[in-house]
């Protein structure tokens, strides 16, 4: 996957980094604050308890200087099919929604303990899942 400091580009060296920028998701506000309503894949990468949303957090090492989600805010995710829903917290960023890529419709990227509390087992890989995340800045 787009993870790490390196691997942030979209095809190659020379390309321009491409982050979620609230493409895929919806505007909603509640008692005062926004929050984003997403609706698609949720994915698991990791074993060390990480959890990934492809929204930029101002991370300096990463080129990213604007802060749309912040880094350790807990968000929700549901696993639509199984209806089942746990809060987590934002602790990575990814995966990059590199155009045409496998990953532009994923949503999070979870740690495959989380994952399979919400879905029930980790060899499906993936599943179709809603977050509610809160949102620093809000600019499509």
């Amino acid at each position: 996957m787009c993870h790490g400091k390196k691997r942030f580009e979209c095809g190659g060296r020379n390309k321009k980094d491409t982050y979620a920028r609230h493409t895929i998701g919806e505007l909603q506000n509640s008692s005062g604050s926004k929050y984003l309503l997403s609706y698609g894949s949720a994915t698991w990468y990791n074993t060390s308890k990480k959890n990934a949303l492809p929204y930029r957090n101002g991370s300096s090492t990463t080129g990213q200087n604007t802060v749309d989600v912040q880094m350790n805010i807990n968000f929700t995710i549901r696993d639509v099919d199984k209806d089942k829903a746990s809060t987590i917290k934002r602790s990575d960023f990814g995966p990059n929604q590199c155009p045409g890529s496998r990953y532009v419709r994923v949503i999070a990227d979870l740690d495959k303990t989380v994952f399979k509390d919400l879905h029930g087992n980790t060899s499906d890989g993936v599943f179709y899942s809603r977050t509610l995340v809160p949102l620093e800045n809000w600019n499509p």
